[in-house]
């Protein structure tokens, strides 16, 4: 994103294009260069689990392994999964995950 609106700050990409060649959104671009929108703004919410937590739990193998044999893991039951991983790792607790 950070290269897209460098390129059509300077004038040698027209959005469509820097759109195009760097894989972003045209109108999450267009909000960037225009000034709506901060250019280090990120949208969504922060990942709960970081890639160290992800490691030492072989917790991605088993909804793979699930998947696989016809049994995919529902979105309450992988946020419940992501939930007791994280109360694992830190030392603050949550009993409830935010609103996704």
């Amino acid at each position: 994103m950070a290269q897209a609106l460098q390129e059509v700050k300077a004038g040698r990409l027209t959005l469509w294009q820097a759109a195009q060649q760097f894989g972003v959104p045209k109108s999450s671009l267009s909000g960037r260069v225009s000034g709506k929108v901060s250019s280090d703004c990120v949208y969504g919410q922060r990942t709960l689990l970081t890639q160290m937590m992800q490691m030492r739990i072989p917790w991605l193998e088993y909804c793979v392994y699930s998947a696989s044999h016809g049994f995919p893991l529902t979105k309450p039951q992988v946020l419940a999964h992501a939930l007791v991983i994280y109360n694992l790792c830190q030392e603050t607790p949550k009993t409830v995950l935010g609103q996704t």
